[in-house]
């Protein structure tokens, strides 16, 4: 089922993966990712013009702007993934997932819009 929602994840550099080429032709190198270590869902390093109060902000904003939260967002993918072949019981199933909450039709997943979400054909 396609994603419409913002995914955030740390790139990872291996030695001989062209990015890291590229990292090192702009200036840096292996230091420029994150510790491999790390989870796929924490933030980066910092650098000088992205800190990480920064980056939290982004992400905030992302998930505000085109997260689960935003009714209008939340209608749009429904109508995309409707034109995309997916039926109301895909729908129903994909938010009972993402929201962690019983949903029985698609209306349910979209109470309180001020739109009406017309049922498959």
């Amino acid at each position: 089922m396609p994603s419409l929602l913002p995914h955030h994840f740390c790139l990872r550099g291996y030695e001989g993966c062209e990015i890291v080429g590229q990292t090192a032709e702009a200036g840096s190198g292996m230091s420029a990712f994150p510790d491999r270590a790390l989870s796929d869902h924490e933030l980066p390093r910092e650098t000088d013009t992205f800190p990480k109060s920064a980056m939290t902000n982004h992400l905030i904003d992302d998930h505000a702007r085109f997260g689960m939260r935003n009714q209008q967002h939340r209608l749009h993918s429904i109508e995309v993934l409707r034109e995309n072949g997916h039926t109301d019981c895909d729908l129903v199933d994909r938010d009972r997932v993402l929201q962690n909450r019983l949903f029985r039709q698609v209306d349910d997943v979209v109470v309180g819009s001020t739109r009406s979400v017309k049922a498959n054909a």
